[in-house]
Order: C-alpha cells, then structure tokens, then sequence
C-alpha cells in the first residue's frame, strides 16, 4: 500500500498522468477467462535521452497486461502528457520470439521486451506515424509541473526528443507468469 501511495504521490507532483485504464474497454481474445490472466501494475515510461536529461526522462505509467495461457498477451498504457501532450492510449499485442523475449506490434507501434532476471520486463517501442502528438500540449504539462526553469528546460527538452523520434521504454513487473 505504501508504494501504491508513493507512486501515487510521485505521480501528482510529475503532473504525468498514470490515468487508469479505460475498464469497459474489451481486450478481445479467443482463450476463456480461466486460460489467461488480467493485471493492472504500477510501471515507468522513459524515453532514452543523454545523460543530463535523464532524470527528467521517466515518468510513472499505469500499464493493463493480458496475459494469455500461450504466452501471447495484450499490453496497455496511456502516455504521459509531459512528452506527448494529451495522454494517448498504446495497444499492443506480445508474442514470445523464441528467443527469450516477445515482440510486440500494433497500430501506433512496434518493438521488443526482455526479462530481467528480477523478473521486470523492459519494451522498446517505436512508434509509427500514426500516433498523433501535440507539442503544445506536453509544454502546457510540462509548465504545469516544473519547479525551476532548469527543470521545465530539461522536460521540455525531453518532449521535443521523444516528439521527433518518438521512442520509448515500457518497464513494469507483472505478478504473474
């Protein structure tokens, strides 16, 4: 509970939204309900930046992982605001590579997760030309939370990386195998 709160906090002061997930919104699957498993977890976005920006380059996420009996499942995330402007919702279907990993792809992206051996599982998205982003609007987030100009010039910095090339890493731990 305590880390829960923590994130929650975390959350508020980054001005990132960690929204929920839409719950009505369906993840269609032909297994039953006793073949696969549903979990909403606390995770991290970053967008891969240098050095000096890095601090301000991840931000707590709310992450829906489907995980079916086959090993495929179905993972979820909204944006946040500060990099992307108004929280956008990513779709995106996993699939074991035989290698250890899972590939993922949608329609907003592509990319691949790896396992650490503490069990978190760290995705490299690249997203396509359809993900609709605003710059206006992820300065308006970024104004929103930035306590110095030192940090609203790093944030905004870090929008502008990841608003040209839109890249970014989902890490989250799921409970459950």
């Amino acid at each position: 509970m305590l880390r829960v709160t923590a994130v929650a906090a975390f959350v508020s002061l980054a001005g990132c939204t960690a929204d929920a997930l839409d719950d009505d919104e369906p993840i269609d699957s032909v297994e039953s309900e006793a073949r696969r498993s549903d979990e909403r977890l606390s995770g991290v976005y970053e967008v891969p930046t240098s050095e000096q920006l890095a601090p301000f380059a991840s931000n707590p996420i709310s992450v829906r992982v489907r995980t079916e009996s086959t090993g495929k499942f179905r993972l979820k995330y909204k944006l946040p605001t500060v990099i992307a402007g108004d929280a956008r919702g990513v779709d995106l279907d996993g699939r074991p590579d035989g290698a250890g990993g899972w590939e993922l792809s949608g329609r907003l992206g592509a990319g691949r997760c790896a396992e650490s051996a503490d069990g978190e599982l760290a995705c490299l998205i690249a997203y396509t030309d359809g993900l609709t982003m605003s710059l206006a609007e992820a300065t308006a987030a970024v104004n929103a939370v930035s306590r110095t100009e030192a940090e609203r010039a790093a944030r905004q910095a870090v929008a502008e990386k990841f608003i040209i090339d839109p890249l970014g890493i989902v890490k989250f731990k799921r409970t459950r195998r």
